[in-house]
């Protein structure tokens, strides 16, 4: 009895340590159970990686980290050990890079796979990196760029700072001024043409059309009476008096009538010029000596 006891007190004990030890790495993440493969890498800082972070590839979780060593005495003083899954291998030149997981500072590693026909063996050291996180981006690369912002807004601001206390903005304001003025003058003097000056050009145009309508009224009644008019009849006319007008001037031409022999034969021209000459030299002769041929007799004498 006394050793059955015993026996039992031992046998509690002894699956009280296993499901102790399968609770810790259950809780650990660690699956006893389940093969795994064993990598070392060393690091320069662990960014607040602790045992039990999570070992990703490509996003995937295929394990976690086991162990943490250090020894400060070397360059790179953390020894990190992870474990993967027994059907992962990893081709040599393969990578174990320490990432940020999450945006509250928490670390993991990434194993980064390289294409190889060799691998690497369990308990082996493969090469490390550490990539920064969002923060260390936001520090290196948007902080850099808000940093070189606000040196370009401090020149700008120094820049209009000195433009205001110098004459610049003074001499602009004071063109400013005066063009505001300017304008003024201007919108007066377009104000008084719009006044004075456009309604008797508006009337002047109105008495313009007013008396382009009456001449297009007139224009259009002579047009009216021309259609009335007998064009035919008129050219008929004109046709019998130019007719006219040729036989006038075929007579005038021609020796065998008065008017032809009065044009061109020059002795009856100067038969006439001479009678007409011998009838002044006549009258001029009556004039000096009327009593030569006329004699007035009034009691009866010669």
């Amino acid at each position: 009895m006394k050793y059955t006891r015993e026996l039992k007190i031992g046998l509690v004990l002894i699956v009280a340590i296993f499901l102790l030890y399968f609770g810790m790495n259950f809780l650990k993440g660690l699956n006893i159970f389940s093969p795994m493969r064993t990598y070392v890498g060393q690091f320069e800082n662990l960014n607040s990686l602790e045992t039990s972070s999570p070992v990703y590839i490509r996003g995937y979780k295929v394990g976690q980290v086991s162990q943490i060593d250090y020894d400060f005495t070397r360059p790179e003083p953390f020894t990190v050990s992870v474990v993967i899954n027994k059907d992962i291998r990893l081709p040599k030149g393969s990578e174990m890079t320490l990432i940020a997981d999450g945006l509250l500072g928490g670390a993991a590693i990434e194993l980064r796979l390289a294409q190889a026909e060799e691998f690497y063996q369990p308990d082996d050291t493969i090469p490390t990196a550490i990539e920064g996180g969002l923060l260390d981006q936001l520090q290196n690369g948007m902080l850099a760029d808000l940093n070189h912002t606000i040196n370009d807004i401090d020149s700008i601001v120094l820049i209009l700072k000195g433009q205001v206390e110098g004459d610049h903005v003074k001499n602009i304001l004071a063109n400013a001024d005066n063009a505001i003025q300017d304008l003024t003058v201007t919108s007066n003097k377009l104000k008084k043409i719009v006044n004075t000056d456009v309604p008797p050009i508006v009337n002047d145009a109105k008495v313009v059309i007013a008396d382009a309508k009456s001449t297009m009224a007139h224009v259009n009644s002579i047009s009216t009476k021309i259609d009335t008019l007998d064009i035919e009849g008129m050219a008929g006319k004109i046709d019998s008096t130019i007719y006219n007008i040729q036989q006038i001037t075929q007579a005038a031409n021609s020796t065998d009538g008065t008017l032809g022999l009065l044009l061109n034969d020059k002795t009856m021209y100067n038969k006439i010029n001479q009678t007409i000459v011998s009838a002044d030299t006549l009258i001029t002769d009556i004039k000096k000596n009327p009593k030569r041929y006329i004699n007035i007799s009034i009691f009866g004498g010669k």
